[in-house]
C-alpha cells in the first residue's frame, strides 16, 4: 500500500464505555499505568510506530496489544476489553460505544488517501490533482 499524504494529525486515544477514563478530557501518561494500550502493528505508520516505542519504554506498566488492520473489529476487540485504542479524530464516530479523548504525549501521524503501489491512470491523475491542491493550500 502506498499512500499521499494530507496532514499531520495528532494521534488520540478512544476509550471504552466502560472505561475509568470515560469521564476525562484529557488523558495523561499516569492514567495509562496498569491499562491496555491497542496499537496498529509496527509497520504501518511511522507516527504510531514511534508511539510503541514510547509507550512501551516510557510508561510504567502498560500492556501493548498489537492488531494488524483498523476496522470496525478492532473497535469491538477494544471496547469489550475495555482498553484505550491508539486513534485519530477522524475515525471519532466508528464506534457507538467508544469516544476519543486527547492525550498529553505530543505524537502525531501522517493522514492521507491510500492507494495502491502503482495506481491506475486515472487513480494517478486524481492523485496529482489531490497534491496539487494541497499544495496549493500551504
Amino acid at each position: 500500500c502506498a499512500a499521499l499524504p494530507l496532514a499531520r494529525v495528532p494521534l488520540r486515544l478512544a476509550v471504552s464505555s466502560g472505561s475509568s477514563l470515560r469521564d476525562r478530557e484529557t488523558i495523561s501518561l499516569e492514567d495509562l499505568v496498569g491499562k491496555t494500550v491497542f496499537i496498529i502493528q509496527r509497520g504501518w505508520n511511522e507516527g504510531f510506530d514511534a508511539l510503541h516505542d514510547f509507550l512501551a519504554e516510557s510508561v510504567e506498566d502498560v500492556e501493548i496489544a498489537e492488531f494488524s488492520f483498523f476496522d470496525v473489529g478492532a473497535f469491538n476487540r477494544c471496547e469489550g476489553e475495555d482498553g484505550l485504542l491508539v486513534s485519530i479524530d477522524a475515525w471519532r464516530d466508528v464506534h457507538p460505544l467508544m469516544e476519543t479523548k486527547p492525550v498529553e504525549w505530543g505524537f502525531t501521524a501522517q493522514y492521507g488517501i491510500l492507494h495502491a503501489p502503482e495506481p491506475s491512470t486515472s487513480i494517478q491523475a486524481f492523485l496529482d490533482i489531490v497534491a496539487d491542491e494541497v499544495a496549493g493550500a500551504e
